[in-house]
């Protein structure tokens, strides 16, 4: 249901939102051609098949759609229609896309979008950015088109000119700097030492961004807020830290993570044995090789296969960004270390609350399995997010987004979320903007029938939205008084549990019961007769047909 009703949007919005920005693409690159009024046939050619296969911007992400779906149909209960959910799904594709699949932020611009006065030459431009990057001014002198990047929060002006605090920029390099990469950056973490540091031995670093943590504050005299950058060394795959303070901050929009960033002198603190700490100085540059430019080299797949390569990125020791990765992730073909994943599936198990101790804090945890058509796994879900999923049934589908996976000591694979890590999740059998919504009430509504004959095959199929109507209830004789609902409609009937407040719904509904609803009041006013009333109602359901052989209630919307 929910799967074929995101394919569907998919291919909507693929059509009107992927066919605006291959035309912007094609728009800049006969910009460029027409600067040198160049423009070979079989360069046309080659244009015209990038922006077929440019992972900037094709394909949608199945993921991405899937929970901005599910996220919508959570938060809007009254419904949407199909054009205001389209409209919705293609404003953010555009605005989020746009921006973080090629790392650059909306207060972030190209050095050469800026108009100097005076028609200041680019040399000279150069050097009144600073001092630091004369040893680098070769690199512009290059015929390629060389760019830099940098915050427009950081421009200031100063007698007519435009001035730039390096603290906001990075020289942004591309695959064909191999040699420069390979000469500029020969320092490798392994072979650290901070003896040689402290007598002046200058060190080079070219790593790999792991993880952007979130902005705390200061742990360092004079600073007040900090963001720490976790990288990977390519030259030994070891791990470090770089720290950005205040308003060095700016630079995190100028890359992402999974590209590549050289670190030029940085001051290094060694915390303990191979556990160092970089950190961003007068004497500090910073270059960056955006993973989306080295995906659009023709010759990438050298860079797969040599695993000696400062340039391999798919490398087994990094986690790789799945944002927007284009193919939904089933359980047998989720990705062995990665970040940014998002799975779709039912909820099998909800465990009790094993609290961890971490830092001196006690911190929630929760393991809950979930299953598709393909398999099930267990996904260990810490804090806010766990308690929230303790509230879930068994039954229900959600969406994960912004899990992470690895490999534990004995080789199996995690599946692990947490604030932190950016994990969402959305219950998408509580979400009653489905149920609210005409057009899916349309496309998705199956008669009690056929809910029947699928749940009694061997179809994955058991979660469906209904149509029915209250033939009568039944509460069960114990401590949780659950209430036992006989639905049916023109082709069949069933019993279904109610779980959550959807019994509590159902009477609401009714108009006569505004005072709260305590489990003895509820079985007062299902055994007067009052309740009469409610036979006979029509509701639209989202049931779930349970390994036990019994129908589960979801969620309901009464007719008004």
């Amino acid at each position: 249901m929910f799967e074929q009703l995101v394919d569907d949007y998919r291919c909507m919005i693929s059509n009107n939102v992927l066919e605006l920005f291959k035309k912007r693409q094609a728009n800049l690159s006969l910009q460029e051609d027409n600067k040198e009024n160049i423009i070979p046939k079989a360069k046309m050619g080659d244009m015209k098949e990038n922006a077929n296969e440019d992972p900037e911007t094709d394909p949608l992400s199945w993921g991405w759609l899937s929970a901005r779906m599910a996220e919508i149909y959570v938060y809007c209960p009254q419904g949407q229609n199909e054009l205001l959910s389209l409209s919705e799904l293609e404003t953010r594709w555009k605005a989020e896309s746009a921006d973080e699949r090629i790392g650059i932020a909306k207060n972030f611009c190209l050095m050469d979008s800026l108009c100097f006065p005076n028609n200041t030459e680019s040399k000279t431009v150069d050097m009144i950015l600073d001092q630091r990057f004369i040893k680098y001014e070769h690199l512009f002198e290059e015929k390629v088109n060389r760019r830099v990047r940098f915050n427009r929060s950081g421009l200031s002006r100063r007698n007519s000119r435009l001035i730039l605090q390096t603290e906001n920029l990075i020289i942004i390099l591309t695959s064909a700097d191999e040699s420069f990469i390979e000469r500029e950056f020969p320092s490798s973490i392994s072979e650290f030492s901070i003896t040689d540091f402290y007598k002046g031995r200058v060190y080079n670093f070219w790593t790999r961004v792991v993880h952007i943590e979130n902005e705390e504050p200061a742990n360092y005299p004079g600073f007040y807020k900090q963001i720490r950058i976790n990288l990977r060394d390519m030259s030994s795959s070891m791990t470090a830290t770089l720290i950005l303070f205040d308003l060095q901050m700016n630079m995190i929009d100028l890359f992402k993570m999974g590209d590549f960033l050289g670190i030029h002198m940085p001051y290094i603190e060694e915390r303990s044995p191979g556990d160092l700490v970089f950190m961003y100085t007068d004497c500090t540059t910073l270059f960056c090789l955006p993973l989306s430019e080295l995906i659009k080299d023709p010759n990438v797949k050298k860079f797969k296969n040599d695993p000696k390569s400062k340039l391999n990125f798919q490398d087994k020791s990094y986690l790789v960004d799945y944002k927007f990765h284009a193919d939904r992730f089933y359980i047998n073909n989720m990705p062995l270390q990665g970040i940014n994943v998002t799975l779709f599936g039912r909820i099998d198990s909800i465990s009790e609350n094993c609290k961890q101790e971490y830092n001196g804090c006690s911190i929630d945890m929760y393991v809950i399995k979930i299953s598709d058509k393909t398999g099930g796994t267990n996904v260990t879900l810490w804090g806010s997010i766990g308690r929230t999923t303790s509230q879930y049934y068994i039954g229900q589908y959600i969406v994960l987004e912004g899990l992470r996976t690895f490999k534990d000591m004995n080789g199996l694979t995690e599946v692990v979320g947490d604030v932190s890590y950016g994990t969402l999740i959305y219950n998408v059998s509580l979400a009653t903007g489905w149920l609210a919504t005409n057009t899916l009430r349309r496309h998705l509504h199956v008669p009690l029938k056929n809910i029947i004959k699928l749940s009694n095959s061997a179809l994955y199929v058991d979660h469906f939205i209904t149509h029915v109507s209250i033939a009568g209830w039944n509460i069960k004789n114990d401590s949780k008084s659950i209430i036992i609902w006989h639905l049916q409609d023109n082709t069949g009937e069933i019993l279904a549990e109610a779980v959550g407040s959807v019994s509590e719904d159902i009477l609401r509904s009714t108009g006569h019961y505004h005072q709260k609803l305590t489990k003895p009041l509820i079985r007062s006013i299902l055994g007067n007769s009052q309740s009469t009333i409610l036979k006979g109602k029509w509701l639209w359901c989202c049931l779930s047909f349970l390994k036990s052989g019994k129908y589960q209630i979801n969620a309901i919307k009464t007719e008004s």
